[in-house]
Parts: C-alpha cells; structure tokens; sequence
C-alpha cells in the first residue's frame, strides 16, 4: 500500500495537467473583439487604398516610360537639369535658345513635352503623398495589432497571440515594399 500511496498524487497531478492542457482558452473578451474587429476594419481599407497606389504608381511608371523613351528626352533631361541649377538671365537666355533648338530638332513645341513632363511630376508628387500616409496609417495599423496581441496574451490566448503578431510581421514587410519607391531627381518614379 505504501507504494500506491505516492504515484496517486504523481496521477491526479497528470491528470491535472492533461486536463489543463486539452481546454480551451479563454473565450474572448468584448473589448478584445471591439479592438480586434477595429484593426481588421483598417487593415482591410488600408490593402484598398494600398492596391490602389500600386495600381496608381504603374500607371505614371507607363506614362514615364512613355516620356523617356522619346529620342529628344535625353536633351530634354539636360535642359531641365540645367534649369533647376540656372542663376541668373543669361542661363535663362541660353536656356531659351537651347529648348527653340530642340523644338525645331524634334519637331514639336518643347513646351508640349514640357508640360507633359510637368503633369508626371505633379502625379508623382501626389502619389509620394499617399504612399507617406500609407506608410504611417501601416505604423497605426501595426500599433493596433500588437494591441490586440498584447491582450491576448494577457488573457492566456497564445496562439491568438501570436497570429497578431503575424499579422504585424506582414505589415512589416508591406512598410519595407512601400520604401522602395520613390522619385528621383527630376521628380519623377523609376
């Protein structure tokens, strides 16, 4: 009997913790799901707006390509860089006679691939805009997340936890993809 005596506790103790080990979480709190349907809320606007720029950016990458692939854009690079770096009005005046050559090369108004270039660059801007915002509602999105996470854990729900985090690995990540693009000297994306 000595011996039955000491592995009984050892049993109910096992007991115990297969038990322990086979229930299920906690069911979520109300302000759990209020935050977690929230983040799910942002995060499901924020792949909108999200696809939306990177449907934006190939469509002004195409009009780019366009504009550059013209046989006078070379010149036409040289004139504008020589513009932002112009003094005073005798480069002003060189740089007339320069873009009165290049229309009569090219034949068309330099004005007309100017304004063209203009218009890209202004798109550019504007979408260097959004991808700024993008990057910081990414961050909030992030912060909302690790929120829940943080509440999760808190509560016992590791796995829920842990996909939270997850979920803020690939916002990670789509921040990171948001940072490859940019323009470049003349304004304009690669």
């Amino acid at each position: 009997m000595r011996r039955i005596l000491p592995t009984f506790p050892v049993l109910i103790l096992l007991i115990l913790l297969s038990g322990c080990a086979t229930t299920k979480p906690p069911s979520r709190n109300p302000r759990v799901e209020i935050q977690l349907v929230e983040a799910n809320q942002m995060l499901d606007s924020l792949n909108e707006e999200t696809q939306g720029y990177y449907a934006d950016v190939a469509a002004v990458r195409h009009d780019t390509a366009v504009l550059t692939t013209h046989p006078g854009w070379p010149e036409m690079q040289s004139l504008l860089e020589e513009m932002a770096e112009s003094e005073g009005n005798a480069d002003a005046a060189r740089i007339g006679r320069e873009t009165k050559r290049w229309s009569k090369r090219w034949g068309m108004p330099w004005e007309e691939m100017f304004a063209g270039y203009m218009d890209l660059v202004k798109r550019c801007s504007g979408l260097e805009a959004r991808r700024i915002g993008l990057q910081s509602r990414l961050l909030a999105a992030q912060a909302r997340f690790l929120g829940v996470a943080a509440m999760e854990y808190s509560e016992g729900r590791i796995e829920e936890g842990e996909s939270m985090e997850a979920i803020v690995a690939v916002l990670t990540r789509s921040a990171e993809e948001l940072n490859t693009y940019s323009v470049n000297e003349l304004g304009l994306y690669d």
